[in-house]
């Protein structure tokens, strides 16, 4: 359904797709190329800095070995909240935070793990 959503077809990774469709049925704007691909949530326009991160904005964690954002999802708290950890929600996960996964998790990550954070919601 989150593949589909982006004119993709089964086989490919789906956690920008997830991010895709909530943004769809939420009529919320997505990326216009590429909206199944990580990257393409983070144009400069929409970066902002993670401690002005709010439930709703999109975060992105970086992989050395990609060399690129390889994994999106939601922020579900402010980034303020005075802990080394930031609660998400995230689509093609696990329980271990992989970023090929089995579905949808509300995750406890390390802000570590934070590259980039984007705005999409309008104020």
């Amino acid at each position: 359904m989150f593949l589909r959503a982006t004119g993709l077809g089964e086989g490919f990774a789906w956690c920008a797709a997830f991010v895709s469709y909530c943004h769809i049925e939420n009529d919320i704007a997505i990326p216009q190329n590429a909206p199944a691909w990580s990257p393409s949530w983070f144009p400069q326009h929409r970066l902002i800095s993670k401690e002005k991160a709010l439930p709703g904005d999109v975060f992105g964690i970086y992989y050395i070995n990609m060399r690129r954002i390889g994994h999106v999802g939601f922020m579900d708290e402010a980034w303020n909240n005075d802990s080394g950890n930031i609660i998400t929600v995230e689509g093609n996960t696990n329980g271990d935070g992989s970023r090929d996964g089995d579905g949808v998790y509300r995750k406890r990550r390390s802000k570590k793990q934070i590259k980039s954070v984007s705005r999409w919601i309008q104020e």
